[in-house]
């Protein structure tokens, strides 16, 4: 089995936001499986399969519903809850580090900064888990980085989003079916 997690903050005032890419990711994953989200362990969780050559992947979807900075609780209590340890997590989420529209897949590493994954790496010990890092630019000017990630996407962006959700969805899903490698080999290279 395994579990996307898609990195937010909860509330309408977030919703669209560079800082809740994640949330969209997962959301446009569950329209594609066909999964129904339910509340439970301070999460929106929802259960799907993917299909895997001949056989089918046993797939949780969630959107822990705290705030980031608090994401590493309810994603253990749900990954305790299906017997799903962090070699088998996939967390999704927004990089200021990364120019828009760019996705890059990684398995461990820091958390440049990003409190979602502090407090995922906290609750789980380990940061031994794979990432799939969303492109969302830097703020330019004096703009802070907080007012920006909890800001709008620009109008060209906002044209641009449906094609980069699709892509983050195909990263993801490609994690579980392909491997990690294969996932680099594909969006690594490609221009945003």
């Amino acid at each position: 089995m395994w579990i996307v997690c898609g990195l937010g903050n909860s509330g309408a005032k977030y919703d669209g936001t560079p800082h809740n890419i994640g949330f969209q990711v997962v959301d446009e994953l569950s329209k594609q499986l066909n999964a129904n989200w339910s509340l439970k362990f301070s999460a929106l969780i929802a259960h799907t399969s993917v299909f895997s050559g001949p056989s089918a992947q046993k797939v949780v979807l969630v959107k822990p519903q705290q705030f980031m900075n608090l994401s590493g609780g309810p994603l253990k209590q749900v990954a305790n809850y299906f017997k799903v340890s962090a070699n088998n997590l996939i967390v999704v989420h927004d990089d200021i580090d990364l120019p828009f529209g760019t996705i890059k897949a990684k398995l461990g590493g820091s958390d440049a900064g990003h409190n979602g994954l502090r407090s995922i790496t906290k609750s789980f010990n380990t940061n031994e888990y794979y990432r799939i890092r969303l492109g969302v630019g830097r703020p330019t000017g004096s703009v802070a980085v907080s007012s920006f990630v909890l800001g709008q996407f620009s109008k060209m962006q906002k044209n641009e989003l449906p094609e980069f959700l699709e892509h983050s969805v195909d990263a993801s899903l490609g994690l579980i079916t392909s491997g990690l490698e294969s996932v680099q080999l594909k969006y690594h290279t490609k221009k945003p």
